[in-house]
């Protein structure tokens, strides 16, 4: 490219501002008219004229946006407009994305490197440099253009932690978008016959990267490390290219991980993690103390040692008679020093291999645990022995019990009312077991309608039962409460609805019942 030393543009030569409206004007405001003039906009794309500014043959000065995106005239040399650039330098001008909602005013040549980082500029796919992929937009439409052009490549934070599957048989690099309320990542994996390596970029504002760090952890291989320095440095979108940056990966050698690898996949939890506090990294030291030696959780109050003083928690215990550091005998001893401490530590989630990332103060974490979405859950029926986590429940009803399943708020049905049953809706986005049973002893049905999911979350619903006249849609009679949370096998009906039998027998036809059962989403305003 050739470079003009003394050409300045007409316009700028030509435009005169009088002695009065020079006395009144602040700099602010020559600033401001300046950059207004119709002469500094682009001859191409009609914005204005930011650097680096390009004389094209023919046409005239062109920014270096439609520069950099123009055709390559083999005829033409294209010359660097210094002179102007020159002019223009002294100016405060605004960000090419006002329009789409950046406020910042920037002086002339940092308008270069803002515009590569604004968050209110224009995105490509990041797929666009290794599969054939052309769309750009906002960031806030990346999202929703993944999950529709690119839905395998898209995963959703569970508790701000990723849960990924890499084939180790490809040799294609691999790009998922990982996804969060607040923040947008490129998750880069490369395989070849050596390593499966690993390198993490954060889609946003430049300036956030520095404050970033994350971890990559199997479940039999540990958390994945290097000796590099640079590994777990989380890179900025705008230095993602074809070329893989090996000296920022978190790499596993690829024999590993083919010994570990099921039908040749390998699953992996991704967290993302901020700079920590001094104290955040000083629990982190302490907690491995607080782990039992058994079942290797953390030990929380009530916590006993043996007379040596090597410490249990309290579900290990009352299974051994000896010690399993030095077999030496239990008393009922606590270890009130742990436990004093404990109330000051931050305790992560007993889930956290499931994927959660919850950490919570000792008093609070035992709560959480007992309604963290990772925990396993039995299947609603009682007879199946499946169990999973939360997410795989509706997948499992959909497999294996279709046909005792209805995605509705409403479920009617005619059966014999003398039949013990089982039942789920799945309704307002949660699942829903309806429990029925008949009482030889009084002639009643009991039914239980309860959530499968946090506590808390039941008492936000309620049930309608409802007996109706198979005859008359006019003539039903109706009960309803409160949704009870999920409870084991042998008290779900220790708090239940029930319809006695001299209701029954009015709605009963020849040994069968029609009922219904409706569930509502209660209004925080009642």
């Amino acid at each position: 490219m050739m470079y003009a030393e003394n050409h300045v543009v007409p316009a700028i030569e030509n435009t005169v501002f009088s002695s009065a409206e020079l006395d009144e004007m602040t700099g602010a405001d020559l600033n401001n008219k300046i950059i207004s003039l119709p002469e500094l906009n682009c001859m191409k794309c009609k914005s204005f004229l930011y650097p680096p500014i390009v004389i094209i043959p023919n046409l005239g000065n062109v920014c270096g946006f439609c520069h950099s995106i123009r055709d390559t005239d083999a005829d033409f040399e294209d010359t660097r407009n210094l002179s102007l650039e020159g002019i223009l330098r002294h100016l405060v001008v605004p960000c090419r994305f006002t329009n789409r909602g950046c406020k910042n005013q920037l002086d002339y040549f940092d308008t270069r490197e803002h515009h590569q980082i604004c968050k209110y500029r224009k995105y490509n796919c990041p797929m666009k440099a290794f599969e054939d992929c052309d769309w750009e937009g906002n960031l806030g439409d990346l999202l929703d253009h993944f999950l529709e052009q690119h839905p395998d490549s898209a995963k959703k934070a569970i508790f701000n932690c990723f849960k990924i599957d890499v084939n180790t048989s490809s040799t294609r690099d691999v790009i998922i978008l990982l996804y969060t309320a607040a923040d947008r990542f490129i998750l880069q994996v490369k395989c070849d016959e050596d390593n499966l390596q690993f390198v993490l970029y954060y889609i946003g504002c430049k300036h956030k990267v520095s404050a970033l760090s994350y971890s990559i952890e199997h479940k039999d291989l540990g958390v994945i490390d290097t000796n590099s320095e640079c590994s777990s440095i989380v890179l900025h979108e705008t230095e993602l290219k074809t070329d893989f940056a090996e000296h920022h990966a978190l790499v596993i050698p690829m024999k590993t991980a083919k010994e570990f690898a099921i039908d040749s996949m390998l699953s992996f939890r991704v967290e993302v993690q901020r700079k920590e506090e001094n104290v955040q990294q000083l629990q982190k030291k302490v907690l491995p103390y607080f782990e039992c030696p058994v079942c290797s959780n953390y030990m929380k109050p009530p916590i006993y040692q043996c007379l040596a003083g090597h410490s249990i928690c309290n579900s290990c215990k009352p299974r051994l008679k000896h010690c399993p550091t030095c077999r030496g005998n239990f008393g009922d001893v606590r270890n009130y020093a742990f436990e004093a401490l404990s109330n000051d530590m931050h305790f992560p989630c007993s889930h956290h291999d499931e994927g959660c990332s919850t950490v919570l103060p000792v008093k609070d974490i035992t709560r959480h645990e007992m309604e963290c979405y990772l925990q396993p859950y039995r299947c609603p029926f009682t007879e199946c022995g499946w169990q999973g986590i939360y997410s795989a429940i509706v997948g499992h009803l959909q497999d294996h019990h279709k046909d005792r399943v209805t995605f509705s708020n409403y479920k009617a049905k005619l059966s014999k009312f003398n039949v013990n049953s089982q039942n789920c809706l799945i309704a307002h986005g949660q699942i829903f077991r309806i429990s029925r049973q008949y009482d030889t002893a009084c002639h009643h049905i009991h039914w239980s309608i309860q959530l499968i999911g946090p506590k808390e979350y039941a008492k936000r619903y309620k049930f309608e039962i409802g007996l109706f006249d198979s005859e008359s849609s006019h003539r039903k009679y109706v009960r309803s409460d409160i949704c009870q949370s999920l409870t084991n096998d042998d008290s779900i009906f220790a708090e239940c609805t029930d319809i006695p039998y001299s209701i029954i027998v009015q709605y009963s036809n020849e040994g069968k019942l029609p009922y219904y059962c409706r569930i509502f989403k209660i209004d925080s305003t009642e």
